[in-house]
Parts: structure tokens; sequence; C-alpha cells
């Protein structure tokens, strides 16, 4: 079995919410598995013609389009930049302290506001493991 066929038996595994996230964070992915995500998307007749390909382009707080892209970074080697969910349950066991931040980030200029990613995966993996489902919707 070649590669670009094996793409195209891994994309039609996919659902749609993750097809279209690999649209969304193309600088994740190789240009063929863009390629055949967006192939298996046409075959299901999804229009992927909507997806925001790069940066975002307004302030999710305050709406402004002064934009800037950079990355997250940290002061010491072993530093762990990551997002903790507010649900986290009292007590709960986990080594990890929530879902690592990619370095991928964006600031906004008129109000401070910053924002990265997370991969979905390890987000609703987290979640499931370790907080309170009343409040994780």
């Amino acid at each position: 079995m070649n590669a670009p066929q094996n793409l195209a038996l891994q994309m039609a595994e996919k659902p749609n919410d993750q097809l279209l996230q690999m649209l969304r964070r193309p600088d994740d992915w190789l240009p063929e598995a863009l390629d055949a995500a967006r192939a298996e998307l046409q075959r299901r007749g999804v229009d992927a013609s909507t997806i925001r390909i790069g940066p975002p382009t307004i302030c999710p707080e305050c709406n402004s389009e002064r934009i800037v892209a950079g990355e997250m970074t940290s002061d010491g080697e072993n530093c762990f930049v990551g997002f903790k969910p507010g649900t986290l349950r009292f007590l709960s066991l986990t080594l990890k302290n929530g879902v690592r931040l990619s370095q991928k980030a964006y600031a906004c200029r008129d109000c401070g506001f910053t924002w990265g990613l997370v991969d979905p995966g390890e987000l609703g993996e987290f979640i499931d493991r370790h907080c309170d489902q009343r409040e994780s919707k």
C-alpha cells in the first residue's frame, strides 16, 4: 500500500470535526495529509471552503483586529505551560498539571488577551478522567 492510499484510509476513519480541525491548523500537518483531509471531506459532501485558514483575525476578548502571532515560552527547561480546566475535581489524582499548550500563540495589541491551542483529543481525555462532568459541557 502506498502513502496516498494509506492517508486516504486514515482520513476515512476520522470524524468530520477532526478533519476540519486539521484544516484550521495547517502548520501542524504535511501538505499530503491536508490534501487527503480535503478530499475526504469533499467525498462526504462537507463544504470546507468556509474554514478559516491561517491566524485569527479578531481578538475573542475585545474584537480588535490588532493581532500578533508568536509562541508560548517558559523560563526553564522543564517548565510546563498548559491549560488546567477550572472543573478539575478536588483531590483528583493526576501527574499532569493539565493539557500542554502548543507553542503557537496569539496576542491582542489592544487588550493584551493572549491565547494558544491545545490538542482537542488530549483536552477531552483529561476532562473525562479528572474533571467534574456536570460542569464540563
